[in-house]
């Protein structure tokens, strides 16, 4: 019977991929399908495309990936638009040298993108812990909504460890917070080298027990960790809280991004970012007395408060010290 059907399933794959390569998914590798066991038209799905290329849970397709091969793993929304939920940590990592060129994407547009929830201590993790020596590279994260919950949980997405062998990864349309109670939990650890996020929402609008929302970025990093076009939300419990810290020897760009406080009542913020190296805020928004520390906190003009005081400053597009990111404006 697989001599019979072998031509079935390469006309299958076929038609799957010219498929996907009309919507711009183009890849040498294999593309791979995460479907809910339980959804109604799972069989329907499985005439159009291989049952070898369909999966129904996350971690066991992510498995099968080779090594620099371009693979995708297309993450389905379920029936009701419930969250996939995970009870372990969701790993991608490299398993040679110079591995990993994946991408795990969501199915979907708007707000019924895919979720991917966690309830203890696991996260998303890419190339976290068991890479030493080697490096995973060139990992994409896309059209995801990745959450946290209960009273374990540290971190939602881990990029890298200290050993920093985490290099190019792209992180774009992924929506990516956590209601945990954990005094020490933060949406990103960030030990990677050369992270770009792009068009992500960060944070969400209700009280948290901490106030560190991205931690370590770029820790390890000789290139840039880049932000641009994302919303960082936060909740702030006092002034003391911000919305980013980062560590020394890390390089951080924040590009067209807004940074918004949900507790807007209560506790204007007063450093925004953190810095213990070089953070860069270009065209930003945020509201803070401070948006950012260190001497080499640069920023571009920013609006700043609905404060009358405060509107009447302005940034005549000269980046200037984050501890004075303002100049008065004049008559």
């Amino acid at each position: 019977m697989g001599v019979i059907n072998e031509p079935y399933q390469a006309m299958q794959r076929a038609v799957s991929l010219g498929k996907l390569a009309g919507a711009g998914m183009l890849s040498t590798g294999r593309i791979l399908l995460v479907k809910d066991a339980n959804d109604p038209d799972l069989n329907e799905l499985l005439h159009t495309f291989s049952r070898d290329d369909h999966f129904t849970d996350i971690q066991s397709a992510l498995d099968v990936c080779s090594d620099d091969q371009n693979d995708y793993v297309l993450v389905c929304p379920t029936d009701n638009n419930t969250a996939w939920a995970q009870t372990a940590n969701l790993d991608v990592k490299g398993t040679g040298k110079y591995g990993r060129f994946l991408h795990l994407i969501g199915l979907e547009r708007g707000p019924n993108k895919p979720e991917i929830s966690f309830a203890g201590a696991f996260a998303v993790r890419v190339g976290n812990g068991a890479l030493t020596g080697a490096r995973c590279r060139s990992v994409e994260l896309a059209n995801l909504r990745i959450s946290a919950s209960g009273t374990t949980n540290i971190h939602v997405l881990e990029l890298g460890d200290s050993s920093g062998f985490t290099y190019d990864t792209l992180i774009r349309n992924c929506d990516i917070s956590t209601t945990a109670t954990t005094a020490a939990m933060a949406e990103i650890k960030d030990f990677s080298q050369q992270a770009f996020f792009d068009d992500c929402v960060l944070g969400q609008p209700s009280a948290h027990p901490d106030d560190i929302y991205l931690q370590g970025a770029g820790a390890a990093a000789t290139g840039v960790t880049v932000f641009r076009n994302c919303k960082f939300i936060h909740f702030a419990a006092a002034t003391a809280d911000q919305y980013a810290t980062i560590v020394a020897g890390a390089n951080v760009l924040f590009q067209k991004c807004d940074f918004y406080n949900a507790n807007h009542a209560n506790f204007a913020i007063a450093v925004g970012v953190v810095s213990a190296e070089m953070a860069i805020l270009a065209n930003c928004n945020m509201l803070a007395t401070t948006m950012a520390t260190t001497a080499k906190s640069l920023v571009a003009p920013s609006g700043m408060d609905t404060n009358a005081a405060l509107s009447a400053l302005f940034n005549p597009g000269i980046m200037v010290d984050g501890a004075a990111p303002i100049a008065a404006a004049t008559p």
